[in-house]
């Protein structure tokens, strides 16, 4: 019921900090896997994806070549679950998530297209998603060369901002 869901909201919540810190990490990924699992037992095939792609992401940054496999195997699960939510917010998350993977991997090209697409879709379809376009954004920075870096950041801000509104539903 709803409260369940609730609590698999908080424990997304909470499940998305931490793993930059090495004494969270272990609490980190058992919320993350609390998060996964709830969300599959609930039925709720967005909240899943997105605890596939969380922990994609987490994975592929401590750079293990076994584990960037993983990590896109992860992603792959995420993508056919976004083709059957058909929800644009859902197809952007895996896509931003394809990104920092690709990026983690040193694949900057293929970094910077996943989170163009991402940007896209975001910026055009997901009223509200101010906070997942920042943090595109970012990891789109992050995978351009040096000199195209340059003045990147001071430029986004207005353009976040005049992308932000109401949160649409899906």
């Amino acid at each position: 019921g709803m409260e369940e869901l609730h609590g698999v909201g908080r424990v997304e919540s909470v499940a998305g900090v931490g793993h930059d810190e090495a004494g969270q990490v272990a609490l980190a990924d058992a919320l993350a896997m609390r998060h996964l699992l709830g969300a599959l037992d609930l039925g709720e095939p967005s909240r899943a994806l997105r605890a596939l792609c969380m922990e994609a992401a987490a994975e592929a940054n401590f750079g293990r070549p076994w584990l960037r496999r993983r990590s896109l195997a992860l992603l792959a699960e995420a993508d056919e679950l976004a083709a059957g939510t058909a929800s644009p917010y859902d197809r952007a998350v895996v896509l931003v998530n394809r990104g920092a993977v690709a990026l983690f991997s040193a694949r900057f090209r293929e970094a910077a297209a996943a989170c163009e697409e991402a940007l896209e879709i975001f910026r055009t379809r997901c009223a509200g998603a101010a906070w997942e376009v920042t943090i595109c954004h970012s990891f789109l920075v992050a995978a351009l060369p040096p000199p195209a870096r340059e003045g990147a950041l001071p430029a986004a801000p207005p353009a976040l901002l005049a992308s932000t509104g109401p949160r649409a539903a899906g």
